[in-house]
């Protein structure tokens, strides 16, 4: 059998030129964020005014994005890096569905939200699905492996993202105080 190469690519309007700025990971390797495990008392909505809408819709017009680099290896989630870049003009970014969400705030408050998904984690078995095929298709996913980037729009006044993982509630901080 061959193996599956799986790409998943953002979508961004061709006349919109971004100038990004970059911040590595130190020695190449996972760059320092806060990750909190478990969930708290609804933490993912703390401080909205409103939910995001739904998949299919846009963001706000933003002039300001982070490219946010992730990692999911051995069941956890991990920050890479981020690239911070701009519009020359205000610009919406599509919304996807998925079990991640990069939440753009201020403070505790909800400004913005982008959600998504790794490649090959996203469950996609049916309810007629027979049980052994359910218990293959979990042990794959449990071996994921995975790298992805996220476009994350950054309404202004904006210093943090914080990434929630919805069916673990694990949580890494993003702080763009640094990241210029």
């Amino acid at each position: 059998m061959k193996p599956l190469l799986l790409v998943i690519l953002g979508t961004v309007a061709v006349e919109n030129r971004a100038v990004a700025k970059t911040i590595d990971a130190p020695d190449g390797g996972v760059a320092k964020a806060v990750e909190v495990t478990g969930k708290t008392s609804d933490s993912s909505t703390k401080g909205s005014v409103k939910p995001p809408p739904l998949a299919g819709s846009h963001s706000a017009p933003v002039r300001a994005y982070a490219d946010l680099d992730l990692r999911f290896q051995g069941g956890k989630l991990l920050f890479v890096r981020v690239v911070r870049g701009t519009f020359p003009r205000p610009t919406t970014l599509r919304r996807y569905r998925g079990r991640f969400e990069a939440q753009a705030r201020r403070g505790a408050q909800l400004l913005e939200a982008a959600r998504f998904d790794f490649p090959l984690l996203a469950e996609a078995e049916t309810d007629d699905v027979e049980a052994e095929a359910r218990k293959a298709a979990s042990s794959i996913r449990g071996a994921v492996n995975a790298n992805t980037t996220v476009r994350v729009p950054l309404p202004e006044g904006c210093d943090a993202i914080v990434v929630v993982d919805d069916k673990t509630g694990a949580q890494v901080v993003v702080d763009l105080k640094n990241a210029k």
